[in-house]
């Protein structure tokens, strides 16, 4: 997440900065090698700097999706403290793609067979309806998709897939009424696939998630070495995939409250407006509250600021034609052919500038 955050023109507020000078010091526990920098002497802070916490030794358990039985609700990440369950929908391309960039090796087959396999996918979700594996799905459309290629390149292809399938890595999906089913009844091909993925570098263990998860979707299990990589590779992934594409965000009008309003949290920048990493108690409400208010604060205002921007540079577009244009009226087009003349006698004749200026 500090990989992704822009460095800042202000010194004082640029949280990169913070982090070399301050921040990886008491990280690395060697506090007292600190210097007495601006930050240090000034005790100022910039925002967000809980991303550089790890919550990993604070729990016991976390909580662990289970695809298959979501209803893509929206609870969990709505009533999360610490921004650190959160919700995403792509379409199978979008995710395949991501897992594609991963990929260090040089590709020859997948960049388009991994269309190929959208489509088998989505022919296997048509059949297979709801609570579908989309996993066990995946690797059928896979399996086919290798099938359809001659034997001398069979192969390759599989190695690959495999390379495909590391950098997925476990990764889960769902397929909901909402986000796949109901857009595919309306129009083939535009329905998207769910993930819920745990922050393990913010989450507390709090389970207020699982509390008010209605269908078992979501469970707490105990922590271990193995389940604390799984889930660091999981946010990894995560951070790599793009944010949910407007078309799923199911809010008809936010100014009117119309529409599904929890839906704003699938937007990364809406969700990480308020960031994890603090020092408060297990399942603080009152950082709900707060979460929401700056996920629907900032959900509100970057629009609006995108179309004031905008305004203003059509305004500035405008005059500049504006005054292109009275400058232009003001000009003696007649003066050409003088010109022209003037520069046709100076081919054959050495002359000043003033003696130029005089024919002009």
């Amino acid at each position: 997440m500090l990989k992704g955050t822009p460095a800042s023109a202000a010194p004082l507020t640029d949280i990169q900065r913070f982090w070399e000078q301050t921040g990886n010091f008491y990280a690395t526990g060697r506090g007292n090698d600190n210097l007495a920098d601006p930050f240090i002497g000034l005790s100022f802070i910039p925002a967000s700097t809980g991303v550089f916490r790890d919550m990993t030794g604070v729990r016991f358990e976390h909580p662990q999706w289970i695809p298959e039985n979501c209803t893509a609700c929206g609870s969990c990440y709505t009533v999360c403290p610490d921004s650190a369950i959160a919700g995403l929908v792509h379409s199978p391309l979008s995710v395949l793609e991501t897992a594609l960039k991963k990929i260090p090796q040089d590709l020859k087959f997948l960049p388009r067979a991994i269309r190929t396999v959208e489509q088998k996918l989505r022919a296997h979700l048509a059949s297979a309806g709801n609570k579908s594996d989309i996993a066990a799905l995946l690797n059928e459309a896979i399996s086919e998709t290798i099938g359809g290629y001659r034997d001398s390149e069979r192969g390759a292809v599989e190695q690959e897939f495999d390379w495909l399938r590391e950098a997925l890595g476990g990764f889960k999906l769902a397929a909901t009424q909402p986000y796949w089913f109901a857009r595919e009844r309306k129009q083939k091909s535009t329905g998207g696939l769910l993930s819920i993925t745990v922050n393990p570098y913010a989450c507390k263990g709090c389970m207020e998630c699982v509390k008010v998860c209605n269908d078992d979707a979501l469970r707490p299990v105990p922590q271990t070495s193995e389940s604390v990589a799984q889930l660091r590779h999981n946010w990894d992934f995560w951070n790599a995939l793009p944010t949910t594409s407007p078309e799923f965000i199911r809010i008809e009008n936010l100014d009117e409250k119309i529409g599904a309003l929890e839906t704003l949290l699938l937007d990364k920048r809406n969700y990480l407006s308020m960031s994890g990493g603090d020092g408060a108690c297990l399942g603080c409400g009152e950082k709900t509250v707060v979460h929401l208010f700056t996920a629907t604060v900032e959900a509100l205002m970057q629009p609006r600021v995108k179309a004031h921007v905008a305004k203003l540079d059509d305004l500035i577009s405008r005059l500049d034609q504006h005054v292109r244009l009275k400058l232009a009226g003001t000009i003696d087009l007649t003066r050409g052919d003088r010109i022209e003349h003037a520069l046709d006698e100076l081919k054959n004749q050495d002359v000043t500038l003033a003696s130029f200026s005089e024919k002009l």
